[in-house]
């Protein structure tokens, strides 16, 4: 741990020294991106809101999740693109 500058010591203390030795020998001093928790909520966020639509609950999923009718359709029009394309391929 001596050895670690004050940033990876944060890292190592963090996930613990040996989860940090597994990290270094992975990426083995390239650069690595982490994202912003929001970023990891939000996927998880529309994914639900995409398995909850049921076709006209725009309303009940936007007072669920915070969010306007606007952006929940925006997310299940998501889907549907999704969906369409994928049967667009047989």
């Amino acid at each position: 741990m001596e050895n670690l500058d004050e940033e990876q010591k944060v890292l190592a203390e963090l996930i613990g020294l040996e989860a940090f030795k597994s990290l270094v020998r992975a990426f083995n001093g390239t650069s690595i991106y982490i994202p912003k928790i929001e970023s990891l909520e939000k996927t998880v966020r529309d994914e639900l809101i995409k398995e909850e639509f049921d076709g006209s609950n725009y309303k009940e999923l936007a007072l669920k999740y915070g969010l306007t009718e606007t952006w929940i359709r925006n997310i299940v029009l998501d889907k549907h693109r999704c969906t369409r394309g994928t049967n667009k391929i047989k």
